[in-house]
């Protein structure tokens, strides 16, 4: 199983877009992409991969990716074979990191934020005990412009810290698999 390039559907001069997936099942290739992505399950159950982690992920659940990080959300077998009895829905939020670099750095406000986006590596459990994270997503669907902007680096400031990520995979890098590591 070889490591897909995925391409986020987007403007090539968006920093932030904001996705809503409502489909029988979630993209279940191994695939990675530039964009640092932030995803909350809205109903879905099946096993996250990264790296050297699998495990379950279920709604409710709220997942940060690292650019170029490997991964797949699979769900169980019932959302392949119940066709349209089940269906996978969450929102996510990708930042492009290497465009607000090329436009943000230099500017003392933004000071501290490519860094951050470039420290996420692999695959983080957001954890989320006042659902603040989670309504900032969802809010991003009805807004658009400097709004979604302000609402995309509120939820950066809350994981600024790191107390509420919880890492997954424990490889130091899981950026280039060979075809080998990846089956």
């Amino acid at each position: 199983m070889k490591v897909l390039p995925f391409k986020i559907p987007k403007p090539e001069n968006e920093l932030v877009r904001h996705q809503v997936d409502h489909v029988p099942h979630f993209y279940d290739k191994l695939h990675q992409h530039p964009e640092v992505q932030l995803t909350v399950i809205l109903k879905s159950e099946g096993s996250l991969v990264v790296g050297d982690y699998i495990g379950p992920f279920k709604a409710g659940e709220i997942y940060l990716l690292g650019s170029q990080t490997p991964h797949v959300f699979r769900n169980t077998e019932a959302y392949y074979t119940q066709g349209k009895n089940k269906k996978a829905h969450s929102q996510s939020i990708f930042y492009d990191a290497g465009l607000m670099e090329k436009h943000l750095s230099g500017i003392h406000e933004f000071e501290g934020l490519c860094p951050l986006l470039h420290s996420w590596d692999g695959c983080y459990k957001v954890s989320d005990p006042k659902n603040s994270i989670r309504r900032k997503i969802l809010s991003l669907r009805t807004t658009t412009g400097l709004m979604r902007i302000a609402h995309s680096l509120e939820i950066l400031n809350l994981l600024w810290d790191g107390s509420l990520l919880q890492r997954l995979n424990s490889m130091d890098s899981v950026k280039h698999y060979s075809e080998r590591e990846g089956k």
